[in-house]
């Protein structure tokens, strides 16, 4: 193993114009990753708090912050603001048993059409967990209000076999 480096260079094997660093995307599809990226809102929970005081779900990191335009990493006494662009990364599921995702595109005279989502008699175990809005992606809460040719991406739970 130690000759590689020696090898890989007596046989021009090395790019020395290649950028070896990667960026978030790279990693998406070589390693189980997810990375989350939302901008905290004024009123958001966490607006004022301090990143060491936040509880994340399991296996979930805080990887960056911007600030006014600047990046940085966060540490425990990092104060969260409202308009900070915040990257979490977490784990990425792998096939979730007894969870399968549908589709339902909003047409006239759909009767869910002016509706909130906490309006919606979707049955149980269902949830709308996305909205495509065009080329809007919404993740929705109970006041969202649909739209017409609204894509709605629906949760529904099955038979764990």
């Amino acid at each position: 193993g130690t000759l590689l480096p020696v090898m890989a260079r007596k046989l021009d094997m090395i790019d020395e114009k290649e950028d070896v660093l990667k960026t978030f995307t790279d990693y998406t599809e070589e390693v189980p990753v997810q990375f989350i990226q939302f901008t905290v809102d004024e009123g958001h929970p966490w607006a004022g708090s301090l990143v060491k005081d936040i509880l994340l779900p399991p296996e979930t990191l805080f990887v960056q912050v911007e600030k006014d335009g600047q990046s940085l990493t966060p540490d425990g006494n990092t104060v969260l603001e409202a308009g900070d662009v915040i990257i979490l990364s977490a784990k990425a599921p792998g096939l979730v048993k007894g969870v399968r995702l549908t589709e339902l595109a909003l047409e006239k005279p759909h009767k869910w059409i002016g509706r909130s989502v906490s309006e919606l008699d979707l049955g149980a175990g269902k949830l709308v967990v996305m909205i495509e809005r065009g080329d809007d992606i919404v993740i929705p809460n109970g006041s969202t209000v649909l739209e017409e040719r609204d894509v709605l991406v629906l949760k529904e739970n099955q038979e764990c076999s």
